[in-house]
């Protein structure tokens, strides 16, 4: 049956109830859909970073290629640091969301019962997928991004994601810290323990060197010094006469 091109409008207008039927159909089914769908809020926090305080190494103050790109590798690897499970997990315990059904496995009857630990790292892997986390171009400010169906819990989430991040960063510095400062003291204590066995040893030397010297002052006299020369006799001979004839007279 060869239909044509002109007859089209004639036949919609034959069947224009099949259409308006469609056309109900879909926007009947839409509404549902977005009836259906729950208004999901997203809060944004942002952190200003120092990139000297992402490294625990001392700084010489010279500017070179490598700390840069080094620099700028810690200020990438910092977005995946804040979207760790260590710091979503810890999130998840401040704010309580292991109880909120938003981020919370749904429970089955014929499921097994999980721990507390269990039930945490999933949350935590849930919240991956709802916090995003950027860094405005090259600068070093990073926007959190955090997304749920209370308003006022997204601003939470973010807020906590900030502030345990900043918080395991304070701590790892610290730690750093403690261990150069415990380094330190190792060496200094290496090095005052040297220096004591370089005087013990020094002195050691000095005394074997002046006892060294006292018996060879002791053991051999010069000579001369047992007898006297004629020459001296003599003149020992003439004093004792002048001191005889010089007697006062009576």
């Amino acid at each position: 049956m060869d239909i044509d091109i002109f007859q089209l409008p004639a036949i919609l207008r034959r069947r224009i109830h099949y259409v308006v039927v469609a056309v109900a159909l879909c926007v009947a089914i839409a509404s549902v859909y977005v009836l259906q769908l729950k208004p999901t809020f997203s809060s944004t926090a942002e952190i200003l970073l120092d990139p000297l305080g992402l490294s625990a190494e001392s700084v010489d103050g010279k500017g070179t290629g490598n700390s840069a790109q080094q620099d700028q590798s810690n200020l990438d690897s910092q977005i995946y640091v804040m979207q760790s499970r260590g710091v979503m997990s810890d999130v998840a315990r401040k704010l309580d969301l292991v109880e909120d059904p938003f981020f919370a496995p749904k429970k089955s009857a014929s499921a097994k019962p999980v721990s507390d630990a269990d039930r945490v790292v999933a949350v935590a892997e849930a919240m991956k997928t709802h916090v995003t986390i950027e860094r405005a171009g090259q600068s070093l400010v990073f926007t959190i991004s955090a997304e749920h169906p209370d308003a006022g819990k997204a601003a939470d989430i973010a807020n906590a994601v900030a502030n345990v991040y900043l918080q395991q960063l304070d701590q790892a510095r610290g730690d750093a810290a403690r261990r150069a400062s415990n380094s330190f003291q190792v060496q200094a204590s290496e090095l005052r323990d040297r220096v004591l066995k370089a005087e013990l040893a020094v002195e050691k030397f000095k005394s074997r060197t002046v006892s060294s010297a006292w018996r060879a002052g002791s053991g051999h006299r010069p000579a001369g010094a047992g007898h006297q020369r004629p020459a001296d006799r003599g003149a020992a001979s003439r004093n004792s006469s002048r001191r005889s004839t010089s007697r006062p007279r009576t």
